[in-house]
């Protein structure tokens, strides 16, 4: 009976030394594979935030950084078992912050990367445009059936383009998944004539340059090579 007393006092007492000493084997190792796994979370965080324009991920990114400073600093060896269940706990919780900030950023790079990805569907055709519609022209505007939408006049600040004459470099806006194009044409006596223009091949990042060339509105339009045409504005 004594003996069984003695050896739970020996086990007792050898239980409160080694707490009150450093970190045991096993929890040193779970330190460092916490740390390890913090210090990956938080440069992958950082990686993908440079990836980004937006941000407003900054404030966030900073605070997390200096948390995470101060177990970057952690002298692992001076650490005791009884605190050890603590530090790990905090070390893990700032591993799951960054993951979830992860999430978030990489939730917004995608926004990002489709919005790109759209934008560069959206071209600019340089074009001369020839009248030879027989009337004096007021008005060009480019219309996408597909899309629904007008362009602006071609014709800027009041200017006329008379029949004979060429608008030189006029620059058609157009969204490459359309496949419905047209000219709305209308001349200085008021009347308003809408020609199918035939838009096809187009890519993005390929420039593109033709001529477009305004017939009688029975006669529609036809389009050429840009660079036959004569460099001269009307």
């Amino acid at each position: 009976m004594k003996k069984n007393i003695t050896t739970a006092i020996c086990a007792l007492i050898a239980a409160i030394m080694l707490s009150a000493c450093g970190l045991s084997e096993e929890n040193k190792n779970l330190v460092n594979e916490a740390l390890s796994n913090l210090t990956i979370e938080k440069e992958s965080s950082e990686k993908l935030y440079g990836e980004l324009t937006d941000e407003s991920f900054s404030d966030e990114l900073n605070e997390l950084a200096a948390q995470y400073q101060e177990f970057s600093e952690l002298d692992v060896s001076k650490i005791k078992n009884k605190k050890c269940e603590e530090i790990l706990g905090n070390i893990n919780a700032l591993t799951d912050s960054y993951k979830a900030l992860y999430d978030e950023m990489n939730a917004e790079l995608s926004k990002e990367q489709a919005e790109t990805a759209e934008n560069e569907k959206h071209i600019e055709i340089l074009s001369n445009i020839i009248n030879k519609s027989g009337s004096e022209l007021s008005s060009i505007i480019l219309r996408d059936n597909s899309q629904g939408t007008d362009s602006e006049n071609l014709l800027l600040g009041g200017q006329t383009l008379k029949s004979g004459t060429i608008l030189a470099g006029a620059v058609l806006p157009v969204y490459i998944d359309s496949t419905d194009f047209a000219l709305i044409i209308t001349d200085t006596l008021g009347n308003t004539h809408e020609y199918a223009l035939p838009l096809t091949g187009l890519q993005k990042d390929v420039q593109i340059k033709i001529s477009v060339t305004i017939n009688t509105p029975e006669a529609g339009v036809s389009i050429g090579d840009y660079a036959s045409v004569p460099d001269s504005e009307s």
